[in-house]
């Protein structure tokens, strides 16, 4: 078998099989894309979640807001020691903005049993805050869900 100039059969494989990974990891990321970003995995039901980004010196996911759809439940966590606590923003059917706050500190999740009929529409966004105040850069994107 004639061989190019400096080719072995060795880096033939590996370039064969740096191929299959790097297609394997084109395919990963096209399914990820068209995945539903804010479905929380894992939920008994249908549910949505969503975590605080960065914005120095707050790291992303210091905060979280996770909703269920049976029951109305709204989760909001603060997960950093950070000094910041945690505030979720939502509306029911386009109606008035609502707000929940978690300012018990680290590691704590508070438990919010919102009570709504079904079918309705529900959108939140979650932000770290201070003092009643949102840290603006901290905020997630808007999930739109369902009740």
């Amino acid at each position: 078998m004639a061989r190019s100039p400096g080719t072995t059969g060795d880096s033939v494989a590996m370039r064969i099989i740096i191929r299959g990974f790097v297609a394997f990891a084109v395919a990963m990321a096209a399914l990820l894309a068209i995945a539903a970003p804010a479905r929380a995995e894992g939920c008994m039901g249908p549910c949505w979640g969503k975590d605080t980004r960065a914005d120095a010196p707050y790291t992303a996911g210091a905060g979280s807001a996770l909703f269920f759809a049976d029951g109305e439940y709204m989760y909001v966590t603060d997960w950093h020691k950070d000094g910041a606590g945690v505030r979720v923003h939502f509306s029911v059917n386009y109606g008035a903005w609502q707000e929940r706050t978690n300012t018990n500190g680290a590691h704590n999740q508070t438990l919010y049993n919102l009570s709504y009929g079904e079918n309705l529409s529900f959108r939140f966004f979650v932000c770290l805050s201070n003092n009643g105040t949102n840290l603006a850069g901290t905020c997630s994107t808007m999930v739109y869900a369902h009740t």
